[in-house]
């Protein structure tokens, strides 16, 4: 019994010689070309390439929650899915505090635009 135990410790140790941590890739090491230590990335980044989004003027000016929510933008309410007027622009989502637009094939997001009261008699 004895020498069958010895025999198999010295299995696990032959095992983990030829098995051994020099044979696992460290998983903090990008597989991705260009991302290696010593390498040029064929990727293009933002500076090279200046990419420029379309704007949409317009003003979010509350959202009205509840299960089918609503938004109400330059003075019209609009819920998901419609488009908006004087503009070819779609809801695609309304969330607490912001609204998600498509314009030109871009989402756009819209924050709630905030009014500051600057003293006075309102």
């Amino acid at each position: 019994m004895k020498k069958f135990l010895v025999s198999i410790f010295f299995f696990f140790i032959l095992v983990n010689r030829a098995f051994g941590e020099k044979n696992y890739r460290d998983p903090f090491v990008s597989l991705l070309p260009g991302e290696r230590e010593g390498e040029q990335s064929t990727i293009p980044t933002e500076s090279s390439q200046a990419v420029s989004l379309p704007s949409l003027d317009v003003k979010v000016q509350g959202i009205v929650w509840s299960d089918n929510p609503l938004a109400i933008i330059e003075g019209e309410v609009y819920g998901k899915g419609d488009s908006l007027k004087n503009f070819d622009a779609q809801i695609l989502d309304i969330e607490k505090g912001k609204v998600f637009i498509l314009y030109n094939g871009v989402v756009l997001e819209k924050s709630i635009e905030k009014l500051e009261y600057k003293g006075g008699k309102p």
